[in-house]
């Protein structure tokens, strides 16, 4: 059975950035990679180096916390901070 897979529109930044808000919530951080996987589950013809521009530009306009893990961006709505941070390890504080 040949079915073929029907995308959505091209992706937008609204879309990247709810996505995002969607995986940092529900991890408390993201990257560039997670959130163009997720915009394929969901049917959006995602393309990374798209996702990563539109990221860097929403976390610019939203400040949100943005690092390089060595292979891609980590975005959170915070900083890391304390011990975990000088270990490479996100924790957050509400402090």
């Amino acid at each position: 059975m040949n079915q073929s897979i029907q995308f959505r529109n091209d992706i937008t930044k609204e879309i990247v950035k709810k996505a995002a808000e969607h995986l940092i919530l529900t991890n408390g951080q993201t990257t560039s990679l997670e959130v163009k996987e997720y915009l394929r589950n969901q049917y959006y013809n995602a393309l990374q180096d798209e996702v990563s521009i539109l990221l860097d530009t929403i976390s610019i306009e939203q400040d949100w916390y943005c690092a390089f893990n060595g292979t891609y961006r980590v975005f959170a709505f915070q900083q890391p901070s304390g011990l975990a941070a000088a270990w490479g390890i996100l924790a957050f504080s509400d402090n």
